[in-house]
């Protein structure tokens, strides 16, 4: 199997969701930068990236991120916690908890999206009626029970 087959969509992951410098794949995989420099051509790597970190789960795993680097350098330097520390702590937190709000009800906005484009598919090609109507009627119900989560 082929470098490429064989790494490509890892690679692309790692530059495109976790932010990794072409160098680190490179290492990582073994795979010269040149040849990650044309995938990353290929692929449109770049412009993936810069469309992921826009998305507010991009923004809240990055938010994650930094959240719990901090705390581990706090574990392993505890003399180092002092009032503005933990100031700064409870921001992250809370800016933290409203982009992980934000990103589950935007993915929960795609859901309901696709359940409907997928109901709406149905009512072209589906010749029974009733079906279509008991499988919009489980689709309300289930999101109901998911709202109430």
């Amino acid at each position: 199997m082929g470098k490429k087959k064989e790494y490509f969509e890892e690679a692309e992951t790692k530059y495109v969701k976790s932010g990794w410098t072409l160098r680190q794949i490179s290492e990582f995989f073994g795979i010269s930068e040149q040849t990650l420099v044309e995938w990353k051509k290929e692929g449109d790597w770049e412009k993936k990236r810069k469309h992921y970190r826009t998305l507010p789960q991009a923004r809240a795993e990055q938010m994650r991120e930094l959240f719990f680097t901090k705390i581990e350098e706090l574990l392993q330097n505890p003399a180092t916690v002092d009032a503005g520390t933990i100031d700064k702590l409870t921001k992250i937190a809370k800016i933290l908890e409203r982009l992980e709000k934000e990103a589950k009800i935007n993915f929960f906005a795609q859901v309901i999206n696709v359940m409907e484009r997928f109901r709406e598919y149905l009512l072209r090609n589906e010749k029974s009626l009733e079906f279509i109507a008991r499988f919009t009627e489980h689709m309300r119900v289930f999101f109901d029970e998911v709202k109430e989560e």
